[in-house]
């Protein structure tokens, strides 16, 4: 009585689009962002959690936390500092942020609120920032040492022939 019982979550479409898609994500709400407006709380956004269920192209279950807003859509800028936050590419001090250039060794001291307003002004920092983010939450392959051996002792001795 009362047992459950497998998966509670139900997919729109059937079990034939569950078996077919090679990517499935999950949304789940995880709070509202509010703002006053004219005295009011007004539901501007909400706060989502992404789990990736299913996904032949990379690695499984894993999830990311992001904000939608109703205007704008995604907010791209805040996931890339929760981001960096979540793998320290940059050092926190209260309410300052410090990122070094490794390009040039400058610090840049900022606030989350002048972040966007950074990444519009400064291009070669964001792609830096862009590169360091992928680098630290892409994964990587990594061949064995033995297949690259292998492989070398394999090309070697092979003859090319032009037709």
């Amino acid at each position: 009585m009362n047992a459950m019982f497998g998966d509670p979550w139900t997919t729109s479409g059937g079990k034939a689009l569950a078996f077919h898609a090679s990517v499935r994500l999950r949304l789940k709400n995880m709070g509202q962002i509010k703002q006053k407006v004219n005295g009011k709380d007004k539901t501007i956004g909400m706060k989502v959690r992404c789990q990736v269920i299913k996904n032949r192209m990379g690695p499984p279950l894993r999830a990311a936390d992001f904000e939608i807003f109703f205007d704008r859509g995604i907010d791209n800028f805040g996931s890339w500092l929760g981001v960096m936050k979540e793998n320290k590419l940059l050092k926190q001090a209260g309410a300052w942020y410090t990122y070094i250039d490794t390009d040039t060794g400058e610090e840049i001291k900022f606030q989350s609120k002048d972040f966007i307003d950074l990444m519009e002004d400064r291009e070669d920092v964001k792609e830096q920032i862009y590169k360091k983010i992928c680098e630290a939450t892409i994964l990587q392959y990594k061949s064995d040492s033995k297949d690259i051996e292998a492989h070398k002792l394999d090309t070697e001795g092979a003859e090319v022939v032009e037709d």
